[in-house]
């Protein structure tokens, strides 16, 4: 490994620790289901209920390993959970030194050089490294195909494509489903390459492979024939007034400019002028420096519009939706100031001159933004993570003591039962300022507990009263108080507060 990887390695690891649990769905529907698998009591979402399957069973397993290593180690759970992390941030890490050799040999060393630092510094990329989430692995699945695809249009190579379809398949059939749609431009381009009947042959081969233990897997522990990634996919395109992804918020179409602006600043823009980057390498007459043409490397980008556009049309809108695509913008980014560069090599000194300095602005202005944004993350949002820490290593203490941990408002900040030590203490659901669905533990260890239809579960986010657990039976509260009158309520309430951590 050379000395840059080593650094994705200790930047990932280091980040995997430290970085908050930024989307529920990382707690609710992946860690507290393989949280039920490995210790047989967890936290159920609605999603998991055999009436609607939307969820893989199988797609959990591969995440076990680290888990299971991390529990024969210490008894602390704790370890498990920061182990998954660590697991899932190290071939994340993997994956990208895998894209990124790749990008050397097809573009070059002046896009591979940007394209490097972009992916290790930018906030989108540091978040999504890390979580727990199909998108993330979607990402890092994809970024191997993306490798394989380049090598294959600079070498012709029909093992390449081969390689780069199984890719696909597996982000599509075990991750998440619209992974296809970051494959269209690949298929298209193989078509091509390698005749349709080659490319039909290689997707029905890899759809076997890939489908058959899935199904196996989540038949058995559902009780019934399931294809999840099925069940997902037509979900999330129901647009009806009785269910369908919209009943969990609906955003304009600019939301994800926001919010990758927020994630890649100064490169949003760049990555965007990547096309007329290009045209102008065209006009000056200036050759790539790497495998592929200007042309192929824009058939790669081009999966990044296609995407941010499918998207932006749906009305459900989620950060995470666009984690599969991340390393295509630092990628277009770079490659809009490798062609700009190359171009303007061709004019006068002062103009490359300035141009330089132009660039050299750019890509510092780009790194100490993201830099700030993700020390920002870690500061401000880490309250919960760190209040869950210490809460369990008191609750450890008493192990065999039974105890119930409530959440109000903030039930979302939860980061899983990984953080509650034993069976013993358990998390339950206070009515506070919420109107929606909640989770509800698992009524069985598996499989008979996967199996069964649980009667307090819908799938239009409505309300279920007999989720909620009274006050007066809590044992602890954990709740952001965000007033004075808040605070003053509690203790009057008798209740004391036992420690607390600054959050924004």
């Amino acid at each position: 490994m050379e000395e840059w990887e080593w650094a994705y390695v200790a930047v990932r690891l280091a980040l995997s620790t430290a970085l908050p649990v930024l989307d529920c769905d990382e707690t609710f529907n992946y860690a507290e289901p393989l949280h039920f698998l490995l210790y047989q009591h967890g936290l159920q979402t609605w999603e998991y209920s055999p009436d609607y399957a939307l969820r893989s069973y199988a797609y959990l397993a591969l995440y076990a390993p680290a888990s299971l290593v991390a529990r024969a180690l210490s008894a602390d759970k704790r370890l498990a959970f920061f182990a998954l992390r660590g697991a899932i941030s190290l071939a994340t890490a993997a994956c990208e030194t895998c894209f990124l050799r790749s990008v050397r040999r097809a573009t070059g060393d002046g896009v591979y050089g940007m394209a490097r630092l972009f992916m290790l510094c930018s906030t989108g990329m540091v978040h999504a490294a890390t979580a727990f989430l199909p998108s993330t692995f979607a990402m890092a699945l994809l970024m191997l195909g993306w490798a394989r695809w380049m090598d294959a249009m600079s070498t012709h190579d029909r093992t390449h494509y081969c390689i780069a379809i199984g890719c696909v398949g597996v982000a599509v059939l075990l991750g998440w489903p619209f992974a296809a749609l970051a494959g269209l431009p690949l298929a298209l381009e193989a078509i091509g390459s390698i005749g349709f009947a080659g490319f039909a042959a290689v997707v029905a081969n890899w759809g076997v492979v890939i489908s058959l233990p899935s199904v196996s897997v989540d038949s058995y522990l559902y009780g019934r024939p399931v294809l999840a990634a099925l069940n997902v996919f037509w979900y999330n395109l129901s647009v009806s007034r009785e269910g369908g992804s919209q009943l969990y918020g609906v955003e304009p179409a600019s939301y994800y400019i926001r919010n990758l602006l927020l994630n890649f600043n100064l490169l949003l823009p760049i990555a965007a002028a990547a096309p007329l980057a290009a045209l102008l390498r065209v006009a000056t007459g200036v050759k790539p420096g790497g495998a592929l043409t200007t042309a192929q490397t824009q058939l790669v980008l081009s999966t990044a519009l296609l995407w941010v556009a499918f998207f932006s049309a749906i009305p459900h809108k989620e950060e995470r939706f666009i984690y599969p695509v991340y390393p295509l913008l630092c990628l277009a980014a770079a490659s809009a100031l490798a062609d700009a560069t190359a171009a303007l090599n061709v004019v006068g000194r002062s103009a490359r001159t300035g141009w330089r300095l132009l660039r050299l602005a750019i890509v510092s202005g780009a790194c100490v933004l993201s830099a700030s944004r993700t020390v920002a993350l870690v500061r401000y949002y880490g309250a919960p993570l760190s209040v869950y820490a210490a809460l369990s290593h008191e609750l450890s203490q008493a192990a065999d003591k039974p105890q119930i941990v409530c959440v109000g408002k903030e039930w979302y900040r939860y980061p899983s039962s990984f953080f509650m030590p034993s069976a013993n203490q358990k998390i339950a659901f206070i009515r506070a300022g919420f109107g929606g669905l909640l989770p509800a533990p698992f009524s069985a260890p598996a499989p008979a507990g996967t199996r069964v239809v649980p009667s307090h579960f819908n799938d239009r986010n409505q309300e279920e009263p007999s989720q909620y657990t009274p006050l007066s039976e809590c044992d602890w509260l954990v709740s952001l108080i965000e007033t004075d009158e808040e605070r003053s309520t509690l203790l009057a309430q008798r209740w004391s507060v036992w420690t607390s951590r600054p959050f924004l």
